[in-house]
């Protein structure tokens, strides 16, 4: 079935340069308008994600940097203590991006679990153009902003990085904020996602008609998003498209609620309405959990950027009916749409972690790649003997070992030092009696 929305879009360009980091930088002044952009690479040996003591440097990696358009400009090798730097950068937004090794994984840069709101300093409307939103929110001025045009990436299993645990209970109210309506849940409820180990609780979910992101430059009929808040203030946006087709059972006793509120008002919606109802959340979400994952902004005021967002591949259904129900919700409140425009993508590339960030003159530092070896990723497992000692010698405890590729010189040592221990273990036991 086609979709209602569907239709080939355009991508809203941002309209002025400023300087907004997402990761932790310096910037220093500078006389002219070129700038620089570094950073250090280093062997994460305790996977945290930061540089620690004796946490060396690791030469002789890839660093590129893309434009704009998400070419690849230029390329440089990290040094001998693991540095990297690229000078002489025009104003604009860049992408830096390191080329993985086999048997190494990263560890930073990540999910971010860390963010500060900006600032709403006057009311808004989804009428006001697109470029107007910097005026009233700051943070929009930003160039990585959210929503995006997902093309040309093929879809991963977000299930490598994300779980949703949705009980559905501990549901508050419908609140109506006069652009959408929420639905809100308590603090501390049982509603929580988990994204590469972190804990993000469930705040609430809103609609969108017509979807704010498109997949090939199609929009669907409209988008769910769940927003889910770090302890300390990160957030992370699950976002589902919607289609219509069948009714959606999972959601009908949302939209009953608001079909009923409609009704008894005269077409209006009060501000707070009780709603405890448990839904089937769970239910909603695809089992292959298809998608695809970047870097982006809140699409309404405040409009700050480091959120994470999680797009799913595979579209929920709901019926034309429950498509009208909200339509007739966005008339209550003299609107046709509340969908922000398509933002450029300014480089970034989906389900990848990379350094994004504006250069307007001087340089910015601490753009640090965090690695680790990982052994799963060699194809390498950890066998071990279990014996019982009574009284008897027990010899033979011999390790085999057949020869793999291994990407760097620490492997090799490693795995030197597991032969020689297994060596010295067996003739250890052939001296020794229990």
């Amino acid at each position: 079935m086609l979709s209602r929305a569907a239709k080939t879009l355009g991508v809203a360009s941002a309209t002025s340069l400023t300087f907004f980091s997402l990761l932790v930088g310096s910037a220093s002044a500078a006389s002219t308008n070129l700038g620089s952009l570094s950073g250090i690479k280093f062997n994460d040996l305790n996977k945290n994600g930061v540089r620690d003591l004796l946490e060396v440097g690791l030469p002789g990696w890839e660093i590129q940097l893309l434009n704009f358009e998400g070419h690849v400009i230029k390329t440089t090798t990290t040094n001998l203590s693991g540095y990297y730097q690229f000078t002489n950068l025009s104003p604009g937004p860049y992408v830096v991006r390191e080329v993985m090794k086999p048997g190494w994984k990263q560890t930073l840069p990540t999910f971010q679990k860390n963010l500060q709101l900006g600032q709403v300093l006057g009311p808004w409307d989804y009428d006001d153009p697109d470029t107007e939103w910097p005026s009233i929110a700051p943070d929009a001025s930003g160039n990585f902003q959210s929503p995006v045009n997902i093309t040309q990436t093929p879809s991963i299993n977000l299930g490598q990085y994300l779980s949703i645990n949705y009980s559905g209970q501990q549901a508050d109210f419908i609140k109506n904020t006069g652009l959408n309506f929420d639905l809100e849940y308590h603090p501390g409820n049982a509603n929580f996602i988990n994204v590469s180990g972190e804990r993000f609780d469930l705040q609430q979910f809103h609609f969108h008609y017509e979807s704010e992101h498109a997949i090939n430059n199609v929009l669907s009929d409209m988008e769910l998003h769940f927003v889910n808040r770090h302890a300390n203030g990160g957030l992370s946006v699950l976002g589902l498209l919607i289609e219509e087709g069948n009714t959606n059972t999972a959601l009908a006793p949302l939209f009953d609620a608001i079909a009923n509120q409609l009704t008894a008002n005269n077409g209006q919606i009060p501000a707070n309405v009780p709603f405890t109802q448990q839904l089937n959340l769970a239910s909603l979400f695809p089992s292959n959990l298809k998608g695809w994952f970047y870097n982006g902004s809140l699409t309404t005021p405040p409009a700050t950027e480091g959120v994470n967002w999680f797009v799913f591949e595979t579209p929920i259904q709901m019926s034309a009916a429950q498509i009208d129900i909200f339509q007739d919700y966005l008339a209550s409140i003299n609107l046709t749409h509340n969908n922000r425009p398509l933002q450029d993508l300014n480089g970034r590339q989906f389900n990848e972690h990379n350094h994004e960030e504006t250069i307007n003159g001087g340089s910015i530092s601490g753009l640090n790649f965090g690695n680790a070896l990982d052994l799963g990723l060699l194809g390498l497992k950890q066998f071990n003997y279990n014996v019982a000692v009574n009284d008897n010698e027990i010899s033979d405890l011999d390790f085999g070992n057949t020869a793999v590729a291994t990407p760097e010189p620490l492997t090799i040592l490693g795995t030197a030092v597991a032969i020689g221990f297994g060596a010295r273990f067996k003739q250890r036991l052939g001296k020794k009696k229990a």
